[in-house]
């Protein structure tokens, strides 16, 4: 826009950017300290990370380790390659939420009890939206799709190495502890 004449409007839409991209680092930096502390609850990661304050009640330790792991990343890699890594993996979690819904789905009534939210046009509406998120998916990079995979299989590497066994529904943790 600059290059067109338009510095005014350039300016502008680059303010709206920085605050968006700022909005957006601060969500998911509070999601991704709730899901760390989420899996430290429940013995899936070390219980360190399943600790809240006891004043305020938040899981700092989660967002500590969260904030170092992503300055290191932050630090080694560009970040229009970051951006897209950002996008694959919230694009797999909502293919994974989805899929989870068929899942969860039949359970209402039984051992869940009946949710205020139902998702509307089951079981179509799941579908599309997971294979909404696919096709943007394979739009993506290469590179981000393969280091999302890589990503991927170090998850399940430590879920399969460490939390099965930790985990509290495994019934070998004592919640209490």
């Amino acid at each position: 826009m600059r290059h067109a004449g338009h510095t005014f409007a350039a300016t502008i839409i680059e303010a709206v950017a920085v605050v968006g991209m700022f909005t957006a680092l601060i969500g998911m930096m509070m999601a991704g300290s709730r899901l760390l502390y989420s899996f430290g609850r429940d013995g899936m990661l070390p219980r360190y990370l399943g600790q809240l304050t006891q004043k305020e009640g938040l899981p700092n330790h989660a967002l500590l380790v969260l904030a170092v792991i992503a300055v290191i990343i932050g630090a080694l890699f560009p970040f229009e390659f970051l951006s897209e890594l950002i996008s694959a993996g919230t694009l797999i979690a909502f293919m994974f939420v989805s899929l989870g819904v068929y899942r969860l789905r039949p359970r209402e009534g039984h051992d869940i009890a009946d949710p205020a939210f139902k998702m509307p046009l089951y079981p179509v509406l799941p579908a599309l939206a997971f294979l909404g998120a696919l096709v943007v998916f394979l739009g993506l990079d290469i590179q981000a799709k393969l280091y999302s995979g890589i990503w991927f299989v170090v998850g399940l590497v430590i879920y399969f190495t460490y939390g099965v066994r930790h985990s509290v529904l495994n019934g070998k943790v004592n919640k209490n502890k």
